[in-house]
This record gives C-alpha cells, structure tokens and sequence, in this order.
C-alpha cells in the first residue's frame, strides 16, 4: 500500500463518482432479475388442496425418524412422504408450550404458565386473552388464534383431537376466543401397559378424520411419546426401549391407517419438540413429513432457510394458509414450505453433519478465539521488542499472517467432520493457517494483499452458489439457533469488510476504487447474495469515509446525508428478485407505516450486543482487539505508516463501529474487524522495525 494520496483533482473526481453512480444502478438492475442462484431453484410450491390434517407428535426425534424408515413396518409409508427438519425456536425457553403457540401464531411466542386447556362444550383456554396479551408486549408481537380465526371466517372448520396432558396442540386450532371443537378425554383409553394408564385412542381419531366433510383443518395431538419420556425416571433400560420402539410402531400403524382410510388432501406429521435425552445428544431439529397425492418422496425446503431439508416452525402457517388458497397475512414472517427432488438419504446426511458442526462448535470457537487473542498479544508485544536478529520477528510476523488467514480453513471446517474426527480436523485447520503464513512470509512480498483477495473470492462464490459452505462451517451459522440461514453471517462480515477496504487501499485510481467498492457492496447486500443489511451498510459508510477523506475532507454534510440515502436507496433495490429476505421484509414494514418495527429492531440490537458483550468470548476478542490497538497507536505511533495506510486504519475503525451499531449481532462482526486491524497494524510494525531499523 504505498500510494500515498496527493492533490485531487474534483473534475476526474467527479467522473469517477458519476461512474460509480452508474455502476450501482447498473448492479441493482441485475439483482432485480436474480441472475445469482440461491441453490434451491429446484422448489415448486405445492397445489392448493380442502382438507388438511396434522399430527403432533411431542417427545419424537429426528433419530426417532430415522429409526421409522430403516426399522419400521410401514417402510414405504415414509419413503413416499416428502422428509425434513424443523428449527423449533421460539421467543420463550425451550418448551413444547411456547413451541406449539409459535406454531400456531406464525411468529415467535411465549406460553404462561396460567395458560390452561381444557374440555367443556369445545376445547377451550383459560386466560386466553390474557395469554394473547403477553405475546403481544413482545418484540415479536405474536397475535394466536388469529390464523384459526381467519379460517372460521373462510368457512374451513377447525378441531383439535388429543391427549399430551396439557393439550397446547389446540392452540394451532383455536380462534380468537380461544375455542375449538374437538375431544380431549374421549381421545385417549385406558391401558395398564402404557405410561400413566392412558394410551391415544386409534380408532377413536380415525372415526373422527373420517366424518370431516368440506373443508377442514384438523389437529391430532399424540401424546404417548411425551407421556413415556415423563415417567422414565427409575425404568428399566432395555424395558424403556422395547416400550419406545412399540410407540414408534403405534403412531407408523395410525399414520397408515390414516392415510388409506381417511385420505386426508394433505396429511403433516411433526414434532413440536423433541424429548430432552435427544437435546443433550444435539438432535436438536425436529422432524417433519408430509403426504400428498402429488408427492412421491423428496426433501422440504422454504424461501426462509434457503436450505435443502431444513424449514423453520415459522413456515408451518404460510404452508396450511397456501393449500386453503388464502393471501399472505401481515402476521406471517415465514414463507411457504416447498418439496424438492432429493434422496432422503441426502436429508439425512445433512442433518448427521448440522449435528457434528453444532456438537463441536462451543469448544472449536472456545479455542479459536483464545487463539486468536494470544496471537495478536504477541505480535503487538514483539512490536515493543527490539529484536537483535531477525528470526524471533520472522516467527512473529508468520503467526500474525496465520491468524488472518484463518478464517479460509474454517469454511470447510465442517465438512471435513464427514471424514476425520475433531482433533485431526483442528490440526488441519492450524497447519494449513500457519504453513501459509510461512510461506507468504518467506516467498511473497505482499502476503497481506493476496490474503485479502483470496477471503474475498471464496466468500463472494460461496454466498453466489448459496453459502454451501458458510452454512456447516464452525464460523458460520447453526440452522438449530436459527438466527440466520444464509448469505453473509456476521462472524465474516467483520474480516470481509476489512479485506475489501484493504484491497481498495492498494488501487491506485479512484475509478478503480469506485468499481470495487460498488461490487463488494452488492455482494454484501444483495437479497441472494449476502443479505447483509447491517455489514453492507456499515462498509457503505466507512467507504464514503474513505472518499470523503480523500476529497481533503470538505463537504461532509453533503457526504454524509447524501451517501447515506444512496446507501439505503441501494439496499433498497438490492432486495428484488425471486428470494425474499428479512430485510426486504423491514421495508416493507416501514413503507406500511409500521414504525413500531424501528422501534423493536433498535431494542432487539442493542439487547442482543449487551448480551453478547456480557457473555460471549467475541466480546473478549473485541475488547482486546480495541485495547492492542489504543497501546500500539500510543507506543508506536503511525509515523513509519504512508498516508494510503493510515487511511486504511482509519476507515477500518469506523467500519468497526458501524458494524457493532447496525448489526444484530455486532459484538461478533466488530470482534473480527478488529482483530484483523490489529495483526494488519502489528504485522507492519514488525516487517519494518528490522528493515529499517525503527525505534
């Protein structure tokens, strides 16, 4: 980066800016056709059908699934269901409570523990406004009963038949007076085999499937597996087991008869939530399948996750609401559940490999980021060291390097896990960092610049074919937290930023500068690329710095107000084209008049930052990251640094501090942007203290 900046001439400054202006337009136009594919464009939503039935089956687990395909009777039962796996977060704890009221209202809800259900002359809420009331003081703003509510007015009659002791099943059938037609005691009989002498009624729910005429949305809740997991404590291990697999075979045996008796338009089983000895073994995505005359196999998908075989409980609505032929509610934030061709044997692997990531993740990213703390510790201290010969800031200089390339391993982090076991899958991912940075240190005089352009070519193809590898990557995202699904997470937005603004520090013409910039903003904030509001803004702001800076720092108002709407107007555009995103969703929002939306992102932001600063091991690596860097400025100064390099500092900062404040998770991008600050500064200091023989 020796390009130091001299004189601006403002009329080739103003082509330039003229031409960057033209690019971004051009850019939109291109998303707004979706030329990038999201990786799922096999999904064809399913036609619209009258009668629908779902059966909850609380307790089972995806390794119950899996069991019910190679072990069953009814194997070719579920070989005809299309199969997938279901992020049950909700905004309450880990409950089948608060997961069946997110099922039920579309968005994330919470249960209290007043909520009761019972029979009378319908099955019936106790403290159901009450209930309706809480969820509405949430950020989420769930409204149940409204969905129910909506279908009475349709004329598709609504019931709830089951038995899983407190009923929250009947939630997804509920209107807004919180009542449902239906049966709760007559839906299970007596057994003195099964678990609390109560077993479901068979026959019973399928007198009762049978007899629905017209358009109908029925619930099954089964409620023997929840009961068996309750009543565990002190059984018989191998007695347990037999006692398990003989549930399995009764809900596959009513499943059958179901199907050939009743046959249901669309039939769905899921699990609301899994039984907590699966939880503990990170089996933490709930399975789904569904049956429908059109399908013959094959794996779920939604425009939600972006992700072949995983949909969100957000997804369950918008699906039922599709097949009844009704328009998108406001209420809904999920999209419709779609079916693609694929072996369920793909499903399968998949979810194997989520579990392997998610198991391994806490401790990966324990070491990782201590590592990388310990790594900037000793390049910033070898920055006070003055060495007599120059092998110890050799050393240095290696592991500095190491640390920045880092973040490439990690991308195939995880499905590496499909072939070797953890420790070896560690060791591949410290040797493959540190043989290169000594090998850019001993044969590459710009090691920092082919690092940077390599981060950002594998990035920007990974997110261009659908995030393949972001997605089972340790730094990447956790389908089972469900926080994100797809483009451009924040544990690389922060290196990803820093490296563009790297790279445009080393080219030498503004047009140049212009182009790449405009690229790499489309990249982050594109809806089928990153999807990145808040980094591609942030990134957006610290390169109008950089402009601005380099036009000797007049007219900041007009930079700052004018680049700031262009930003937003950008991201705007970026937003069309076939996969929609939550942000595009935001505007939306926005353009209805719902400004209680800001409101309730603005808090979610800064709840979720405290949070993180408070108990993440980022927030360490900020902290540290921001206190090695005040301690190298102060000692070191940034005399032996050119202007171009300074700048890059400077604009690196304030990407920093944008992505903290815009970013949900900005603990995360900002602890990496920081990081990479640090070692680019440290690594500096050390090439150039035994050159020129630095003070």
């Amino acid at each position: 980066m020796n390009n130091p900046v001299g004189d601006v001439d403002m009329s080739e400054f103003k082509r330039n800016m003229a031409h960057a202006l033209r690019l971004i337009v051009f850019s939109c136009l291109l998303v707004v056709v979706d030329i990038s594919s999201t990786g799922e464009s096999l999904a064809q939503p399913l036609a619209s059908e009258k009668q629908i039935i779902v059966i909850l089956v609380p307790g089972l687990s995806f390794a119950d699934s899996q069991w019910l395909l190679e072990e069953g009777q009814e194997r070719e039962l579920w070989r005809e269901a299309a199969k997938g796996a279901m992020n049950i977060r909700t905004a309450g704890g880990r409950d089948l409570a608060s997961s069946m009221a997110t099922l039920s209202a579309g968005r994330k809800a919470v249960t209290p523990s007043s909520l009761h259900i019972e029979e009378r002359e319908h099955v019936h809420a106790l403290d159901f406004p009450e209930f309706v009331a809480e969820n509405q003081a949430t950020r989420h703003r769930a409204t149940p009963g409204y969905f129910a509510q909506r279908l009475k007015q349709a004329g598709i009659e609504t019931s709830y038949y089951g038995h899983s002791d407190t009923h929250y099943g009947a939630l997804l059938a509920m209107d807004e007076k919180g009542q449902t037609s239906g049966a709760i005691a007559s839906a299970v009989k007596k057994s003195s085999e099964a678990a609390r002498g109560i077993e479901m009624n068979g026959p019973f729910l399928l007198e009762a499937a049978r007899a629905k005429e017209g358009p109908s949305f029925t619930v099954i809740e089964w409620g023997d597996l929840h009961r068996l997991y309750a009543t565990k404590e002190g059984e018989n291990p191998a007695a347990f087991e037999s006692e398990h697999n003989a549930r399995l075979k009764a809900i596959e045996a009513f499943v059958a008869e179901l199907q050939r008796d009743a046959q249901p338009d669309h039939l769905l089983l899921l699990s609301p939530m899994m039984h907590e000895e699966a939880y503990k073994q990170f089996d933490r995505l709930a399975p789904v399948f569904y049956w429908n005359e059109k399908v013959n196999g094959g794996i779920v998908t939604s425009k939600t996750t972006r992700q072949t075989g995983i949909v969100s409980n957000l997804d369950f609505l918008p699906f039922v609401r599709q097949q009844f032929g009704l328009e998108r509610s406001e209420q809904e934030v999920g999209y419709e559940i779609e079916v693609v061709e694929e072996e369920g044997r793909r499903l399968f692997e998949t979810v194997e490999l989520i579990k392997k990531v998610a198991e391994n993740r806490a401790p990966v990213l324990k070491a990782y980021l201590y590592s990388l703390v310990a790594v900037a510790a000793l390049s910033v201290g070898g920055a006070f060291i003055h060495w007599k010969r120059d092998e110890g800031s050799r050393v240095l200089r290696v592991l500095a390097l190491a640390g920045v390339v880092s973040p490439l391993p990690l991308l195939l982090s995880g499905y590496a896990l499909q072939w070797l076991s953890l420790p070896w899958v560690v060791a591949m991912m410290v040797g493959f960092s540190l043989f290169l940075g000594l090998f850019l240190t001993l044969y590459n005089d710009r090691p920092l610049l082919l690092i940077f352009l390599a981060l950002i070519a594998v990035v920007t193809i990974d997110v261009a074919i659908g995030s393949p590898l972001a997605k089972r990557s340790f730094l990447g995202y956790d389908p089972i937290v469900g926080a994100r699904y797809y483009g451009i997470g924040n544990e690389y937005a922060g290196f990803f930023c820093v490296a563009g603004l790297f790279v445009l520090g080393c080219l030498r013409r503004r047009g140049s500068k212009a182009v790449l910039a405009t690229l790499l903003l489309v990249v982050l904030g594109a809806n089928s690329l990153g999807a990145n509001a808040g980094a591609m803004l942030a990134f957006g702001l610290s390169v109008l710095f950089l402009f601005w800076k380099m036009g000797n720092g007049r007219w900041w108002i007009l930079w700052g107000v004018g680049g700031g709407l262009a930003l937003l107007g950008g991201l705007y555009l970026l937003q069309f084209g076939r996969a929609p995103t939550h942000i595009a969703a935001g505007f939306g929002r926005m353009a209805s008049g719902d400004w209680s939306y800001i409101w309730d992102t603005m808090v979610r932001k800064m709840s979720l930052n405290a949070k993180l600063l408070l108990h993440s091991r980022w927030s360490l690596l900020l902290v540290v990251s921001v206190l090695l860097l005040l301690l190298l400025r102060w000692r070191r100064g940034v005399a032996f640094l050119n202007q171009s390099e300074r700048l890059f500092l400077q604009t690196g900062v304030a990407c920093a501090i944008g992505l903290l404040l815009l970013n949900d998770s900005g603990v995360v991008a900002a602890a990496g942007a920081m990081y990479t600050l640090v070692s680019v500064y440290s690594y500096w200091w050390l090439l150039r203290a035994g050159r020129e023989k630095l003070p």
